[in-house]
């Protein structure tokens, strides 16, 4: 007859269950907001300063339930240029966040490009997705029409948001479906989860010039 488990092996197994890595990989055209969303997120930062991202890595670790979750975030170029790159984004991703601007039409295209070239790559795995219309403080110059966006996301059964990076309008709630979708726990949240040790991994510096890939950020 088997060995029933104790209290404290099932324990452990679910700690073992926490500590499962997930990699979120955010992707969208240049300049919708996709580095400011991931900046209010984790720091509760907003830097009004556009710099253009090649690629970023950040690493996190959350506090939960006694155990530790570990979650990347990969901030992706905005840019054609870098077909390959993007392409290496997508099979490493778990899951996927695809930003647009709301007062750029031609954003809201690339993500429909983006939606079906991750469905392509990912084929059978049902990749999580959520899209975010960012810069909603820009009502005024509005060109997506918010209707529109959520029959389309509704037809693709996909989450659509509306924030805004500047007011941290809505982002928490962005950020905490996709983890849902992930299977993450729910309540992976910065606003009530202890932060561990967190530090920006910059993959690729600057324009045009690459620099070593950085190991874990994590400090133990």
């Amino acid at each position: 007859m088997p060995r029933s488990r104790s209290l404290k092996e099932r324990h452990s197994e679910e700690l073992l269950k926490l500590k499962a890595s997930t990699r979120l990989v955010v992707m969208g055209a240049a300049g919708v907001g996709k580095s400011s969303l991931i900046s209010q997120f984790l720091y509760d930062k907003f830097n009004e300063r556009y710099r253009e991202t090649v690629e970023d890595l950040y690493h996190e670790e959350f506090e939960v339930n006694g155990g530790t979750v570990h979650l990347e975030v990969l901030d992706t170029s905005g840019s054609f240029s870098f077909p390959a790159m993007r392409k290496l984004s997508i099979a490493s991703g778990n899951v996927f966040i695809l930003v647009y601007g709301i007062n750029n039409k031609n954003s809201f295209d690339e993500v429909v490009r983006l939606r079906n070239q991750i469905l392509e790559q990912k084929k059978d795995q049902n990749p999580a997705i959520v899209i975010v219309g960012n810069k909603a403080d820009l009502e005024n110059d509005r060109q997506i029409e918010k209707d529109d966006v959520e029959l389309l996301s509704y037809q693709w059964n996909i989450e659509h948001f509306e924030t805004s990076a500047k007011n941290k309008t809505n982002i928490d709630r962005a950020f905490k479906e996709v983890l849902k979708r992930a299977k993450l726990p729910t309540h992976l949240m910065t606003s009530i989860l202890t932060r561990q040790q967190s530090l920006p991994c910059d993959i690729l510096k600057s324009k045009g010039k690459s620099s070593p890939m950085k190991e874990a950020c994590i400090i133990s």
